[in-house]
């Protein structure tokens, strides 16, 4: 394979073509045949050192079963000094295309974020639109069909005599899924933290509630045995999470999540422990345990 990576004033470029080999059976008998798979990127940096324009190119499919191509271009207009106060501000836009043999139509996806990530007040919306045959072969999409809407908001106060706090937060968040297939809503939910505790020592501390709501249009096998039937589930949950300084050379974290979930519950409880001898030379376990408990069936 071939790497060209660089920069030239105020352009930045990318490209990649990597050949694989065909992928045979014990018999000789070939599975997979060898593919050239390349991926390239352009960016242009605008007046100022944070804003751009960019452009993204694909092409190829890992397994050979068909032919996969993706291009798209995005843009970022970003500075440190919004309305001459000083503050961060951000706004980006993309739009993105797949072509694939046998997919004409809703293949692709678009979408704008805007941003006001401060010290004290960090504020953010951004809007989706991905079409249910846009598939990007040497790429990844958690959901297709949707368009989301997201909004987060958080003051983050910091303190000037606490003993223990050095910053407090309160955030709200918002996240709405609507399938444009079925022109229904898939999924919706409002997450609160009524506090979250940054301590002088780096610990972190924090609580939050939220309430989801998701729409199953087919029914939905979870587990071996266990199939939640098509319908519309609407429950609240509850998380707390404790975490360690980072800087340290050995970190830890601890979350405990619990509430509803489809026609039942369920809990989680996810621990890690973290040794960090250098930059080099890091090592970490952790601990998952699931419980659920649903009117189809239990599963741990």
């Amino acid at each position: 394979g071939e790497k060209l990576t660089g920069k030239v004033g105020r352009l930045e470029m990318g490209f990649l073509d990597v050949a694989t080999r065909d992928s045979g059976t014990d018999g000789g008998a070939s599975e997979i045949p060898g593919q050239h798979l390349i991926v390239g990127r352009v960016k242009y940096g605008l007046a100022g050192r944070q804003s751009y324009v960019g452009a993204i190119f694909t092409h190829g499919e890992p397994t050979g079963k068909t032919e996969n191509t993706l291009y798209g271009a995005d843009m970022s207009i970003a500075t440190d000094n919004f309305l001459g106060g000083r503050k961060n501000f951000d706004l980006t836009l993309y739009g993105l295309r797949t072509r694939t043999p046998g997919l004409d139509s809703r293949d692709y996806s678009y979408g704008a974020q805007v941003r006001y990530p401060n010290d004290r007040l960090n504020l953010s919306y951004s809007w989706q639109d991905i079409g249910e045959n846009f598939d990007p072969k040497l790429g990844y999409v958690r959901r297709r069909g949707v368009a989301v809407n997201s909004v987060l908001a958080q003051y983050r106060p910091r303190t000037r005599s606490n003993r223990y706090v050095r910053q407090f937060t309160l955030s709200f968040g918002f996240d709405d899924y609507r399938n444009t297939v079925q022109r229904d809503t898939e999924s919706r939910s409002y997450t609160i933290s009524p506090f979250g505790l940054l301590f002088h020592g780096g610990e972190r501390l924090s609580y939050t509630t939220t309430h989801e709501f998701d729409r199953l249009f087919a029914p939905f096998r979870i587990h071996e045995g266990i199939t939640i039937p098509t319908a519309g589930y609407s429950h609240v949950r509850h998380a707390v999470s404790l975490s360690g300084p980072t800087n340290k050379v050995v970190s830890y974290s601890l979350s405990v999540d619990k509430g509803g979930f489809y026609s039942g519950s369920s809990d989680q409880i996810i621990g890690s422990l973290m040794w960090k001898r250098s930059s080099s030379l890091t090592t970490s376990v952790e601990l998952r345990r699931y419980r659920v408990r649903l009117a189809e069936g239990n599963f741990n």
